[in-house]
């Protein structure tokens, strides 16, 4: 509908796994992610391993349907700042 979900970036690198880097807000539907992550491993090599970091928990069965496993967690924290 003309609107920016999402950002994913793709970043080969000469190690063990290529890195995927996404951007998307806390909101975005689980579909969303899916349909992006399914749209880039289509396009990609499958002869080199994805890594990619997401706030534990969020998305997860999206994640899963892509193709992709836990590999580890993190622990994302966050410090908002307020208004002074």
């Amino acid at each position: 509908q003309g609107q920016l979900l999402a950002v994913l970036a793709w970043q080969s690198t000469p190690g063990y796994a290529d890195s995927l880097w996404l951007a998307a807000p806390p909101d975005i539907s689980e579909a969303a992610i899916a349909h992006l992550l399914g749209f880039v491993r289509s396009r990609l090599s499958s002869r080199r391993v994805l890594s990619l970091d997401f706030p534990y928990g969020r998305a997860r069965r999206a994640f899963e349907l892509s193709g992709f496993s836990e590999h580890q967690t993190l622990i994302w924290m966050e410090n908002k700042l307020f208004n002074r």
